[in-house]
């Protein structure tokens, strides 16, 4: 394509090969070598005959500007292709954590509020307050008239009951224990007092 062109445009130059060989400091047989596609010009000598020719050194190589055009958009598409997958895939990635941690708050009881769950409940002249909590467990020592601590772990839930006299409306007892490992065991075992509360003819709400 090279020698093809070299002819071409040196006879559209009006130029001899010996013409040609002068004015690029070359000899006859090199020219001819050129266009004959035997041996090949430099980068800066194909720069030298795109002046002496006018041309661009594109065109003197044979390279249509609209398929180079047409090639970079394609590798420019290919490109836009490979990062949009890319920031898809990130996008699926991070929408399907914060999905994730969404859920896991959504549905796990605020740890940061004293009483998750509170069950009020009536017997006779008793109203006992059931309510649930993360955390330590108390209980009252009789020595020091104080709750302290008694037990304690991580995923420790304890239940809080108050029994109030109705008729007065004054404190009978207070008492924390443990109502299990986890925040279904601890539902169960406060549904397991409301169901005996309501057992003996109380009511709950």
């Amino acid at each position: 394509m090279l020698g093809e062109n070299i002819v071409k445009f040196r006879k559209k130059a009006k130029l001899s090969q010996e013409e040609l060989a002068e004015l690029m400091k070359v000899s006859r047989q090199t020219i001819s070598n050129w266009e004959l596609e035997e041996t090949s010009p430099t980068a800066d000598q194909v720069i030298e005959l795109s002046k002496i020719f006018k041309v661009s050194s594109d065109e003197l190589l044979g390279l249509d500007n609209r398929d180079i055009l047409s090639q970079r958009v394609i590798k420019t598409e290919k490109i836009v292709k490979r990062q949009n997958k890319l920031f898809l895939g990130i996008y699926i990635i991070v929408l399907t954590l914060l999905l994730g941690v969404g859920i896991y708050f959504f549905t796990l009881k605020d740890f940061t509020k004293n009483n998750q769950e509170g069950i009020e409940c009536e017997l006779k002249d008793r109203i006992y307050n059931l309510m649930l909590s993360p955390g330590l467990v108390k209980q009252y020592n009789k020595e020091t008239k104080k709750f302290e601590p008694y037990e304690s772990y991580d995923n420790l839930w304890k239940m809080y009951v108050k029994e109030t006299d109705i008729t007065n409306d004054n404190v009978i007892y207070e008492i924390e224990f443990s109502a299990g490992y986890s925040y279904k065991e601890a539902m169960d075992s406060i549904n397991l007092v409301k169901k005996k509360i309501i057992s003996q003819g109380g009511t709950c709400r």
